[in-house]
């Protein structure tokens, strides 16, 4: 799956040169259990995982906050296929000590 990690990176050097007083991240668990940044429960709306036939049987519906919700659900993947914490941490101190 295509998350523009490079995106994310622009973003959050932005905030930092700007001032930001703190940066929020949304963590959630890989089916994996690792950590990682994402702020939706599902993938569908920022990543190409649709479209993607590896993944079709992953799609499922949950109730989310008293919804049906039907997609793919971060809890579904592998961390090797999303943004982990660990990474996010690393491209802050990155553009924090630039």
């Amino acid at each position: 799956m295509e998350i523009t990690l490079n995106r994310k990176k622009i973003l959050l050097q932005r905030a930092i040169e700007e001032g930001a007083d703190f940066i929020e991240t949304d963590i959630l668990a890989s089916k994996d259990g690792a950590l990682i940044c994402f702020h939706d429960v599902t993938l569908d709306e920022t990543t190409d995982v649709a479209k993607r036939k590896e993944f079709a049987n992953r799609r499922r519906t949950y109730e989310v906050e008293w919804f049906n919700v039907t997609g793919w659900f971060v809890g579904l993947h592998l961390t090797t296929n999303l943004d982990s914490f660990t990474h996010f941490v690393a491209i802050v101190i990155s553009i924090s000590t630039t």
